[in-house]
Parts: C-alpha cells; structure tokens; sequence
C-alpha cells in the first residue's frame, strides 16, 4: 500500500502544475513570442513559490499524502472507466 502514496516531490509538482494551469488559463495570447515567454516564466515562477507554501502546510497534516494518493486514484479510475463507456457506446 505504501507504494500507492505519492512521494513528496511529486505532490509538489502536482500542486504547482495544477497552479500554472489555473493561473495560464487567465492569461490571454499575446501576439508577441517574447511577451508569452516571460509571461510562462513568470506564472511557472509563481506557481512554485505558491505550491512549495501549500506544500510546506499541508504536509504535517497527518495522512494527508495517502489521502489525497488514494482520492486522485479513485477519480482516475472513475474517470478511465467512464471514458471507456463512452467510447464503448460511441463506436
């Protein structure tokens, strides 16, 4: 079971990917390369800093990477499966 608990590494990256995607998504293409450039760093940046705080928080919670291992787990299945359905049903 213990191999099902996302390591401490990867939560981190999933909080900070999760960040740059929420926060990506508020920003409008600009039409110039270097402008996107800067803004994709400056988001990644942020989204560090923000992720390594929340991490920094949640990790005393007891449990809480096997918890939230476990829920990311069920909601892959859940959502493997109903993909499955509808791919199922489509054809």
């Amino acid at each position: 079971m213990e191999s099902l608990i996302l390591i401490e590494g990867e939560l981190r990256s999933l909080i900070r990917n999760t960040l740059e995607r929420l926060i990506g998504k508020r920003f409008k293409k600009k039409r110039k390369k270097n402008i996107e450039i800067c803004i994709k760093v400056s988001i990644r940046v942020v989204s560090s800093l923000i992720a390594i705080q929340i991490f920094n928080n949640v990790k005393n919670i007891p449990n809480f990477r096997k918890y939230s291992s476990l829920i990311l787990i069920v909601l892959f299945v859940y959502f493997f499966i109903d993909e499955m359905k509808n791919s199922s049903e489509s054809n």
